[in-house]
């Protein structure tokens, strides 16, 4: 794949996000393996932008077709006083995540990308990746500084295997906690892809994770018209694509924990997690993980489940963790080349100041 000729264009702001959104989404619904490969999250971005001409579309095609897009943004950057114009990733989330939807390895094509993008954009004078993965970072020959992991849970060994890593103490907790909650009502687990069930469902999700004091203090999603048309607009993009998935636990007739996820190859990665505190003595949030972690390694379909970056409390889970970490590429040029140095001695310095303390 290293010597396959490649051509680029730039598509610019929300006008040219859409002329590119039709090859994006197809290629995307057959080979994306990351939720961030969908222009879907993209537009949701740009919907909350009051203005989009500083958000480029890099297109990559080969004699096959799109291979590869890169979402970019023109900001500027203070080092060392300066106010530095870079490139980086397009970064319309609050996840702590980052990822490239490319079929092909860049790495090869790095330089002739950074080339093209020189003489088609606004002066820039350096490429910042950031909030990407450490294994990304590497395909990409860039050097690693990492910040944080995105936790998941994986069981593509099934269930029975998956359980016996936990201590007896763990596992008889959560059964316990089911079976209190039981004495309530019928504990079940309802997981929604299709368009019409998802559209009951987020209403569903959103009744959830307003319910506690996210609602009381207006920080709930539905309490927040602009976060709940972000929202809206994920679940139109994915559902269309039947990569969302919203998944509901019941007592009886009373949802008490819900989650909005986006199925990417085998991974479930979870957007968002909601519970009703009023059940907090039966740890909804766990109750509707252990339901979920069975259900999936039955199905078999999905070997992980994502949270992203991850909450505190799964780590009692001892979930597995991809690095995550910021890196730079210059632009072809040496004074480009010494700004990256600078920054890394920066950080090299910062690193050893911590290790002394």
């Amino acid at each position: 794949m290293t010597g396959i000729k490649i051509s680029c264009v730039c598509y610019s702001g929300l006008e040219g996000f859409n002329h590119l959104y039709q090859e994006w989404f197809d290629l995307a619904t057959s080979k994306a393996t990351h939720f961030l490969h969908f222009p879907g999250w993209y537009q949701a971005g740009l919907e909350r932008l009051d203005s989009s001409k500083k958000v480029f579309f890099v297109a990559i095609y080969s004699s096959a077709g799109l291979v590869a897009v890169l979402p970019l943004e023109l900001v500027c950057q203070r080092i060392r006083s300066i106010e530095v114009p870079l490139l980086q990733l397009f970064y319309p989330n609050e996840m702590g995540v980052n990822d490239i939807f490319t079929t092909i390895d860049l790495n090869p094509k790095l330089q002739e990308i950074t080339q093209f993008l020189r003489r088609e954009l606004p002066f820039f004078a350096l490429i910042k990746w950031q909030c990407i993965s450490e294994d990304r970072g590497a395909a990409l020959g860039m050097p690693v500084r990492l910040s944080h992991s995105s936790k998941y849970l994986d069981f593509s060994a099934g269930a029975d295997e998956f359980w016996g890593g936990y201590s007896k103490k763990f596992v008889k907790g959560l059964l316990k906690k089911a079976r209190k909650a039981e004495q309530l009502g019928n504990l079940r687990l309802e997981c929604a892809r299709d368009t019409e069930a998802l559209e009951a469902a987020f209403s569903i999700f959103l009744g959830v994770e307003d319910s506690g004091w996210k609602g009381e203090k207006g920080t709930s999603i539905i309490k927040q018209p602009e976060k709940l048309a972000y929202y809206k607009t994920l679940l139109s993009e994915y559902g269309k694509a039947r990569s969302c998935q919203i998944n509901v636990l019941w007592v009886g007739e009373q949802p008490i924990a819900a989650q909005f996820g986006i199925v990417a190859g085998d991974t479930l990665h979870l957007l968002k997690i909601g519970f009703d505190e009023q059940f907090s003595d039966v740890s909804p949030g766990y109750l509707i993980l252990e339901r979920l972690v069975n259900h999936l390694a039955g199905e078999g379909s999905i070997n992980r489940i994502s949270f992203v970056t991850g909450v505190g409390w799964i780590d009692r889970w001892k979930p597995s963790g991809v690095n995550i970490g910021v890196f730079y590429s210059d632009n072809g040029s040496w004074w480009s080349k010494s700004i990256i140095r600078l920054i890394y001695s920066r950080l090299v310095q910062r690193f050893l100041a911590k290790q002394r303390r």
